[in-house]
């Protein structure tokens, strides 16, 4: 079970809910290396789980877009 909640428009991205790559992993992995990647959105931390998108009608609309990719065809694209 996964919980995430809206933030801010000028601050959220959808990072919160695909994730994004690791700074600190950088040093070991090229930037299009899977391994360099955190997995920490609320997609990849529910991954066949539940998720638990708190007031989601409040989210800007840039960060629905992955959730709605991720309903219609069963998976979504991370950042980058």
């Amino acid at each position: 079970i996964a919980k995430t909640e809206p933030g801010d428009e000028n601050n959220q991205d959808i990072s919160a809910l695909t994730g994004k790559v690791d700074i600190r992993k950088l040093e070991h992995f090229s930037q299009s290396d899977s391994d360099a990647y955190s997995y920490s959105g609320g997609l990849c931390r529910a991954n066949q789980g539940l998720l638990e998108f708190v007031e989601m009608f409040k989210a800007p609309i840039k960060v629905l877009h992955p959730l709605l990719t991720a309903t219609q065809e069963g998976n979504y694209v991370g950042t980058e």
